[in-house]
């Protein structure tokens, strides 16, 4: 994982780049004074020059630094000046031994007009010379505005460093700090929007990075929070519409069969199969109203359950058995395949009836004669597998999404002839409350597969049912 610096760290970083940067910025404006006023603050210029521009080629003296200043040279042969260089301002033509004593090594110039330098050279002809250098002294005043003037470049050149090097960090530091402020920003007004579909991606600080993730966390779940109301909203619109189509239904019939009997004179067998369809219509009608009654308290209250840890398939035999009679009427071949030895669980014997029950009906309800109807028990791991498989006409995949909400049946019809719609919702409710996990898998006209995974009770001692 690469390390992010924290914000507080960035600011010591940014206390540091900025004294380095005032650092050189100084050392740039003392630099620039000094090399602009060396020429007139050294008192050996002209001393110096003399050394390196004399030669014995003397006629070919570059001596334009020294006619900058206002200066010139001078090449001496017995005490007279033979050549000269530059624009000559004293009237000395001649000169003796006297006036190069002062200019000796370790000695300085007597006149204060002139900076001189001399150099004594054998020339190219073979005769000795002296070469003269002569500079004019700056007066006070004229160093003064020198030096303003180097303090004044110094300044400029230092200072638009300084402006270029701030402006350069500014706007790094502002890519740094800001640009994650306003993207976070920017989420935020996307998120008053209601629009959660909005997610931040940069890398900064440690920090921001936080806030980075936490928005996008909290946006993740409140866009849940959004499709879970919206599925709701539609479950609940679906609900109703069901709801009142069921109901609907055999009130229709119960009306209709109950009107002819108040206003018909009929015969009494007449009568009779009317009241048997009024009184069938009014059970499925009780049954469907006790089922949603109890749905609605499977998924609104935490329903006591009566936990006992009982061998499983101790139980499934006991159920299957209640089936028998069913099971034998559609002709269905019955293959069980239990534990040898106890396995145990802890659940709700009624509850776990129930919804193991409404598995063995649809099955038995929804499939043809002679279907082939398996129910086994396995124990995986720290789990109990309980399978009931059959190969009956099975179920559309379109379907399988759905088949566990209220109302759903796999051919996705409302007829009166089918079961209320509710059972696998009531079962995966009840399998829920139990911590276990059940599964479905069909294909159309090979069969259908409900599994139930339930948690293996972790001790081996327990009361059979």
């Amino acid at each position: 994982m690469k390390f992010r610096r924290n914000l507080s760290t960035f600011f010591v970083i940014n206390y540091l780049v900025l004294s380095v940067i005032s650092i050189i910025t100084i050392i740039i404006f003392f630099t620039v004074m000094i090399l602009d006023s060396k020429d007139y603050l050294d008192d050996q210029w002209s001393s110096d020059i003399a050394q390196k521009i004399i030669r014995p080629d003397y006629k070919h003296i570059e001596a334009d630094s020294v006619v900058q200043r206002g200066g010139w040279v001078e090449i001496v042969h017995n005490n007279r000046i033979v050549y000269v260089i530059g624009d000559k301002q004293d009237h000395n033509k001649t000169y003796d031994m006297m006036y190069f004593e002062p200019y000796l090594p370790g000695t300085s110039s007597p006149d204060p007009d002139y900076e001189i330098g001399m150099k004594a050279f054998k020339g190219t002809d073979g005769k000795e010379y002296i070469g003269i250098v002569k500079v004019p002294n700056f007066m006070a005043g004229e160093i003064a505005d020198k030096m303003k003037n180097s303090a004044i470049k110094g300044a400029v050149i230092s200072l638009l460093f300084f402006f270029i090097c701030n402006t350069l960090y500014i706007f790094y530091s502002k890519r740094k700090v800001a640009k994650p402020l306003i993207l976070i920003q920017h989420g935020i007004d996307q998120m008053t929007k209601h629009d959660y579909s909005v997610r931040l991606n940069f890398k900064a600080y440690k920090e921001a990075m936080q806030i980075q993730k936490a928005f996008n966390f909290l946006v993740e779940k409140l866009e849940s929070i959004e499709e879970e109301k919206k599925l709701m909203e539609e479950q609940k619109y679906r609900l109703l519409r069901d709801i009142s189509h069921d109901i609907k239904t055999p009130m229709t019939s119960i009306l209709g069969f109950s009107k002819a009997l108040v206003e018909k004179d009929l015969d009494e067998e007449k009568k009779r199969t009317y009241l048997e369809y009024i009184h069938s219509k009014s059970t499925r009608l009780n049954g469907l109203v006790d089922e949603l009654f109890y749905l609605t308290k499977l998924n609104t209250i935490d329903v006591p359950l009566r936990l006992q840890i009982q061998d499983m398939g101790m139980f499934l035999e006991n159920l299957i058995i209640s089936y028998y009679g069913e099971i034998d009427e559609k002709q269905f071949e019955l293959d069980i395949i239990l534990p040898e030895s106890p396995v145990y669980a802890e659940f709700d014997t009624k509850e776990m009836s129930r919804a193991v029950g409404n598995l063995i009906s649809n099955a038995l309800k929804y499939n043809p004669r002679g279907t082939e109807l398996r129910i086994s028990l396995h124990k995986i791991g720290t789990d109990l597998r309980l399978v009931i498989q059959d190969n009956g006409i099975g179920i559309e995949e379109k379907f399988l999404s759905s088949i566990f909400h209220e109302f759903a049946r796999g051919d996705q019809t409302r007829g009166s002839d089918g079961g209320s719609g509710l059972g696998l919702a009531i079962t995966k409710r009840i399998v829920d409350i139990h911590k276990g996990h059940i599964s479905i898998y069909s294909t159309l006209n090979k069969g259908t597969t409900f599994s139930i995974i339930l948690p293996l009770y972790n001790d081996n001692k327990g009361s059979k049912q």
